[in-house]
């Protein structure tokens, strides 16, 4: 899935290596695509402002911090479709739905910092085991 974003998979090192590199524009194209948001939706999440959107688009190319986030958004789906069994409808109706536990957001808007993306992932993974959250 992470390849969707163009970072192949590898140890660490290497996955860090590719993000400090810049993913390519096409990841924010490819995510659009995968979660059917629009790709000013998904700028947004990443905190990518249209005007510099538009500049990526041209340069084809992310910069560090801009890499990380469309990654980390990435990261969120995959984990939330992996909950799902696959069924990435069901993940992204989860994803977009408003929660309590996000102090109302929803876990793709709670997401859109480290912090929350952790968290977001930490209840994935609770749900899966089954841990009442």
């Amino acid at each position: 899935m992470l390849s969707l974003v163009g970072v192949r998979t590898g140890t660490a090192p290497e996955v860090v290596e590719q993000i400090e590199a810049g993913l390519g524009y096409s990841a924010v194209e490819n995510l659009h695509a995968a979660m059917q948001l629009p790709v000013e939706e998904i700028a947004s999440l990443a905190r990518i402002s249209p005007r510099t959107l538009a500049r990526r688009k041209i340069s084809g190319k992310l910069n560090l911090d801009e890499s990380e986030r469309i990654f980390r958004l990435a990261s969120v789906f995959e984990k939330a479709i992996q909950l799902f069994e696959g069924d990435r409808d069901a993940a992204r109706r989860w994803l977009q739905t408003s929660r309590a536990a996000f102090g109302g957001q929803s876990a793709l808007q709670f997401a859109e910092t480290d912090i929350g993306a952790r968290e977001v992932e930490d209840m994935i993974e609770r749900i899966e085991y089954g841990v009442i959250s």
